[in-house]
């Protein structure tokens, strides 16, 4: 069948879209490499690859006659289906930094970050992740992503650069204003929850268990939630991540198999499958295309916090896990489902963001994203950022860090783009969210995933959200699939029904 000159042009202009992201899938197989394989090249040997890569990125973006082809089909669709169409605004959209960046800077923001990717990890080996060693590719790192902001929104940089990960961002403000109002929100309940007894350890999760036995059992029980993890490449790191090379074929993700308690491996295997389960539900025939790539970052985080808080922290899915845990963990016979999730649900103050409850979780984040907007918008310099991280730290989390290595360096962020941390915040929302409609949907869900079934959720997911790619950004998406847009009410709701759940369990 003959196609149209709409098609024709389309599919000509497509092309171009797919070397974009092909080469985005090329700068992602880097990554994987520097922090996955046991390889001896220095940061320089993985940040000089990458950087080259971005500017290659950067002349197809930045080519005129590929902007005037889009914007000719666009005034023009003819027979143009709605898919399209989307990914050609879409790519619009995303065509507009570039095209403003200068290629110095593009190349020299890729560049350090890299270096200070990998010196934060080989950093981590021998106990130097502290200011006086790392703090100089901060600088150079915040410096560059000053700049960026700058010429992303000149009036609002942080802003600018959160725009990257969450299109449609309204301002720095709106942000803060909805993370303090949910921090003072949830703190009665944090209040609360802190003051229920503690349980103590529970022996089994938290004795030495063989590598290879931990990966199996988490694996099975991700395979069982239908999160098809036998068809991801799996990786050890540091620092959990997932890692969409060419999605949705080849997605990957890296968990830190180290962790000697049971519980901290599943429920970072849970959050990055879940990562990975977003990838694996776009379309494979617009691969390399925006049809094929997740509407933001913080929808991303929404569905891993859907799976790893809403489902992997709840009490239905507890009573499944003690029933598949028997032979693992005999043991476990004598706990009940309800102590259990109380055990594993408890509330405590502490510094590392991983490893926080649900109810200080978002405090973390109101944390990073202030002191990161002082740092771009120039009123904290990094010789202060220690100091400063533990002021605010005692302030939202009552808690200082006893090193930078569990305070202001625990994380690897930083150097990965300033901007990122907000979306943690929108997909704690957006998962709430989520949850709530699938309830209306589904009014015997819970009751589902205590048998292991988790056809309904996964289905609604895939139909209305997977299958959606990123033609939309997050924020639009959300509203037209919930009718509603992004806000807290839902997440403070479902926290009131937690910290009830946690005390009737006492």
């Amino acid at each position: 069948m003959t196609m149209s000159k709409q098609q024709q042009a389309f599919v000509a202009w497509l092309a171009t879209v797919k070397q974009i992201w092909c080469l985005e899938g090329l700068k992602g197989e880097l990554e994987w490499q520097m922090a996955t394989t046991d390889h001896q090249h220095p940061g320089e040997y993985f940040a000089s690859k990458t950087a080259e890569i971005s500017g290659r990125q950067q002349v197809l973006w930045r080519s005129e006659e590929f902007r005037a082809d889009a914007l000719r089909l666009l005034a023009n669709p003819g027979d143009l289906s709605e898919m399209q169409m989307g990914i050609i605004r879409a790519t619009l959209r995303e065509s507009q930094l570039p095209r403003t960046l200068p290629m110095k800077l593009v190349r020299q923001t890729v560049h350090a970050g890299m270096v200070g990717q990998s010196a934060w990890e080989e950093a981590g080996k021998d106990g130097r992740r502290t200011m006086e060693h790392l703090g100089g590719h901060l600088k150079k790192i915040v410096e560059l992503q000053r700049m960026k902001g700058l010429a992303a929104d000149p009036d609002d940089p942080y802003a600018g650069l959160a725009r990257t990960q969450e299109p449609g961002l309204p301002s720095t403000k709106w942000l803060l204003d909805i993370l303090e109002d949910l921090h003072r929100d949830l703190q009665p309940l944090v209040e609360e929850a802190v003051a229920f007894p503690d349980l103590g350890e529970i022996p089994a999760l938290n004795k030495p268990h063989e590598a290879n036995a931990f990966r199996l059992f988490t694996m099975g029980c991700l395979n069982r939630m239908g999160l098809e993890v036998d068809k991801l490449e799996i990786a050890q790191s540091s620092h959990p991540f997932c890692a969409p090379i060419a999605a949705p074929d080849d997605v990957r993700i890296s968990i830190p198999l180290e962790y000697e308690k049971w519980w901290r491996l599943l429920l970072p295997g849970l959050h990055e499958a879940a990562h990975a389960r977003y990838e694996q539900g776009f379309l494979p025939e617009w691969k390399y295309t925006p049809g094929a790539r997740p509407a933001s970052t913080g929808l991303h985080e929404s569905i891993a916090r859907f799976y790893e808080c809403r489902v992997g922290r709840s009490l239905p899915f507890l009573e499944l896990m003690l029933d598949m845990m028997g032979d693992m963990f005999p043991e476990l016979k004598e706990w009940s489902p309800e102590k259990l999730y109380s055990a594993l649900n408890r509330c405590t103050r502490q510094t590392v963001r991983v490893q926080a409850d649900e109810l200080t979780y978002n405090s973390h984040i109101l944390l990073r994203v202030r002191i990161y907007q002082e740092l771009i918008e120039g009123r904290l310099e990094v010789e202060d950022f220690s100091a400063r991280w533990n002021e605010l730290s005692l302030h939202y989390l009552g808690v200082e860090p006893e090193s930078d290595a569990l305070g202001c360096l625990r994380d690897p962020h930083p150097f990965m783009g300033i901007g990122y941390y907000g979306t943690y915040g929108i997909g704690n929302m957006v998962a709430a969210m989520f949850w709530r409609e699938i309830e209306g949907v589904h009014p015997n869900i819970e009751v589902e995933i205590r048998k292991g079934n988790f056809e309904g959720l996964n289905r609604w997911l895939q139909t209305n959200i997977f299958c959606k790619g990123g033609v939309s950004t997050g924020f639009q998406l959300v509203e037209d699939v919930l009718g509603r847009p992004v806000g807290p009410y839902d997440l403070i709701q479902v926290m009131r029904e937690h910290v009830a759940q946690l005390n009737r369990a006492y």
